[in-house]
């Protein structure tokens, strides 16, 4: 029982705090991309997924910028099978959903390691 109860905190913590980020195909062009403010994944030919906070123009070139950091990549156009668009709704849905599942799944992980005595009196 003792093992229990901080397995399921650790537990609790990590559904909690996840963020799912639901992404949706787009037909923009990198040239629309650029002039929007969004979260983007282009996938490329060779089946890799590369994500970016935006896509910036600069010197006739497109570059993502990475999430945690300012560094560019430069975008080649011929290497791309797809771009897909980051859905805020989907995403604060899907978020919230994994969340509450979680915390269902902790009370049941406590409830059972308490012997079956009652958590809510």
């Amino acid at each position: 029982m003792k093992k229990i109860k901080p397995l399921a905190l650790i537990f609790c913590f990590l559904i909690f705090f996840q963020s799912c980020s639901v992404y949706k195909p787009t037909y923009l062009t990198l040239e629309q991309l650029s002039e929007t403010d969004g979260k983007v994944m282009i996938k490329t030919n060779d089946k890799s997924a590369l994500k970016f906070k935006q896509i910036e123009f600069i010197d006739g070139r497109y570059y993502g910028v990475k999430k945690n950091s300012s560094k560019r990549i430069l975008i080649f156009e011929k290497d791309i099978e797809s771009i897909e668009l980051r859905d805020k709704k989907a995403s604060i849905r899907k978020t919230l959903i994994v969340s509450i599942l979680g915390i269902g799944i902790l009370f049941l992980i406590v409830n059972a390691g308490l012997g079956g005595e009652k958590v809510i009196k």
